[in-house]
């Protein structure tokens, strides 16, 4: 994941270096893990506008997770190293990031791709799902 740091912001893309949204930086180091989809060999991510969780309640981020990746909802108090987490901006979830060693690795609108403390509040108040990757 560190490989990734100071990629920058970039929506509706996932390029190491060259720029990456949320779920497609949480979908690349999956790939890289050896956590594969579901099904196929690379995850697909449909299209979406830059603003959709703001007029839009329909879970596109939740049932993307849930529909392509080996995952099972944990409990949002005790994430372990390699746990996916979602966050509620807007209307419904709309923001992913990894959680490893008390940090959470994620790209940021404008910023790009960096680690913040996982206990910082702005995050925790957000935090709706923990998902655990499954072998």
């Amino acid at each position: 994941m560190e490989s990734w740091e100071n990629t920058p912001f970039r929506h509706w893309a996932g390029v190491k270096g060259l720029g990456c949204d949320c779920i497609h930086f949480v979908t690349r180091v999956m790939e890289e893990v050896g956590a594969s989809p579901v099904q196929g060999e690379t995850y697909k991510i449909l299209r979406y506008p830059k603003d959709w969780h703001l007029h839009n309640g329909e879970e596109l981020l939740l049932k993307g997770i849930l529909g392509q990746m080996k995952v099972e909802p944990v409990g949002t108090l005790h994430p372990i190293n390699g746990d996916i987490l979602l966050f509620k901006f807007g209307e419904v979830c709309s923001h992913s990031s990894i959680y490893y060693d008390g940090r959470l690795y994620h790209s940021l609108t404008n910023i790009g791709v960096r680690k913040t403390p996982y206990a910082d509040n702005k995050w925790i108040k957000r935090l709706k799902y923990n998902f655990r990757v499954l072998s």
